[in-house]
């Protein structure tokens, strides 16, 4: 049997790499030096990418023990907050007096935004796949951030750093839901893979658009 999260990795191998080298995760990488208002931009797209993971975890885990369980791993609240707590340090560190606008954007997203998934529950694994994988260089991001003078608020990756404790319970949790789950489903594991890639193109659209936005302000200043 193929192991699932062999399979995950490497079947969004690309969409990772991709990731990585898109707007505004590209800070992240090299020497770029430190900009609030792209580390901001970090913040907007993960919490649209949070807030649309954990709304469907919600839904299905409300007729599905299996999801509800798995949703367990993580403090969905607390990195949210997190977040918005982070979102508003940094705009305040700009001293821009408007909070409305910043608002507007954490407005909440719903699943509903995305590509079609293949259904609730392999929508809902691949989303905390991408989720708990994501929070695995929490820590160094930490450290990175906090060495920039003024230093960033590091809330959120504070919040993922713990959410990564779960990562290998996580799998254990799921490894052994996949002989279930490839009863009911012979496509299970192609489809857990397929909607991580949708999970993983909606985070590439986010940054993408994130940087059409910020283009278009430098045209205009």
């Amino acid at each position: 049997m193929v192991n699932l999260f062999t399979a995950l990795k490497q079947g969004t191998h690309a969409s990772h790499e991709t990731l990585e080298n898109t707007y505004p995760f590209i800070m992240y990488h090299g020497d770029n030096v430190f900009d609030f208002s792209v580390y901001q931009h970090v913040l907007l797209v993960m919490y649209r990418f949070h807030a649309c993971v954990s709304q469907s975890l919600m839904n299905t885990s409300a007729s599905s023990d299996t999801i509800a369980a798995l949703a367990k791993h993580i403090d969905h609240s607390s990195v949210i907050n997190a977040i918005k707590s982070d979102v508003l340090q940094v705009h305040a560190i700009h001293n821009e007096k408007d909070e409305q606008p910043l608002l507007s954007l954490l407005a909440e997203q719903t699943p509903g935004d995305l590509s079609p998934f293949n259904s609730n529950t392999s929508c809902c694994i691949a989303g905390l796949y991408v989720w708990l994988g994501s929070s695995m260089g929490a820590n160094i991001i930490v450290r990175r951030l906090s060495s920039n003078k003024p230093s960033p608020p590091t809330n959120y990756y504070s919040a993922m750093a713990q959410c990564a404790r779960s990562w290998v319970s996580f799998k254990q949790d799921v490894d052994a839901l996949v002989p279930l789950l490839l009863e009911e489903n012979s496509q299970a594991i192609e489809h857990i893979v397929e909607d991580a890639n949708i999970w993983f193109s909606y985070l590439i659209s986010l940054g993408t658009s994130q940087n059409t936005v910020k283009s278009a302000l430098a045209v205009e200043s």
